[in-house]
Order: C-alpha cells, then sequence, then structure tokens
C-alpha cells in the first residue's frame, strides 16, 4: 500500500545507521556524519513526525507542500498515518538520490523505518533546496 501524504494532505548512499527516534538523541556514528544536508535535514524532519509535531513538521515543508496542505490539514492527515504504526523504533538510511526536475531538482531520501505496529515500511521523503537549507516537498509510505 503506498500512502502520499503531499499528495492527499499534505549519487545514492546507504548505511547501516539506524536513528532513534527519541527527541534530542543524536547518532554519533561515522555514517551519520557522511550524510548529506538532504539526509541530515530528511532526518530531522521525520524526528519532528516522531514526535507528531505536526507544527514544527510543517513549518520544515516547502512553500508548495503548504499551499496544498493547511497546518490543520497535515496534522489529521500525518496522526492518522502515524497513529495505527505506533511508537517509532527507527530509520535506517537506504539510499539518497538527485531527481533532475524543474526549477532545481529535488533528493530523495528512503529509509527503513521500523514501529512497534509494523515490523518494516518504507519511506520516502523528497526535499528541495532552500537557500542553505533543505526542506520537505513530500513524504511517502510504502
Amino acid at each position: 500500500m503506498i500512502m502520499a501524504l503531499s499528495a492527499v494532505a499534505l549519487g545514492t548512499l546507504s548505511g547501516p545507521a539506524v536513528t532513534p527516534t527519541t527527541p534530542g538523541t543524536v547518532e554519533s556514528t561515522s555514517a551519520q556524519a557522511a550524510e548529506t544536508g538532504a539526509v541530515r535535514s530528511a532526518r530531522a524532519w521525520l524526528a519532528l513526525v516522531d514526535a507528531g509535531d505536526w507544527q514544527r513538521s510543517w513549518d520544515g515543508t516547502t512553500a508548495s507542500f503548504q499551499s496544498l496542505n493547511t497546518r490543520e490539514r497535515w496534522a489529521a492527515v500525518a496522526a492518522s498515518v502515524q497513529t495505527p504504526l505506533g511508537s517509532p523504533i527507527g530509520h535506517e538510511l537506504i539510499s539518497e538520490d538527485f531527481v533532475p526536475t524543474p526549477p532545481s531538482g529535488y533528493q530523495l531520501v528512503k529509509f527503513r523505518s521500523r514501529y512497534t505496529n509494523k515490523a518494516e515500511t518504507l519511506i520516502t521523503i523528497s526535499l528541495e533546496r532552500n537557500g542553505d537549507d533543505w526542506k520537505v516537498a513530500g513524504i511517502m509510505l510504502d
């Protein structure tokens, strides 16, 4: 089942690093140190989603995401998807890919994620460069 939250409400890197989902917890492995800015931004944003911080996670999205999804709609849809999954256990980076789309492309960051009520879920986060930062343009769960 594919759930595209962004539409509804909203070189490849790989490694064994699993990020704890406790807000404020930082993983200190060399794999994370080698991650790109897009991957670090995706992890930070996913930590907000894991914590149910819908306001700050919405704030971390692109203008195009926000024009399609009000804060309230994002919160409702995200909660309706997150709740059945249960508590997050961890997110293992699978890959990062550049997608050459106008005007400046997207980075697709994929995680193999585990939750208490679902052993494994593939999460794909698309990010768009915003100055020196990355903002989330969409999220898809499979």
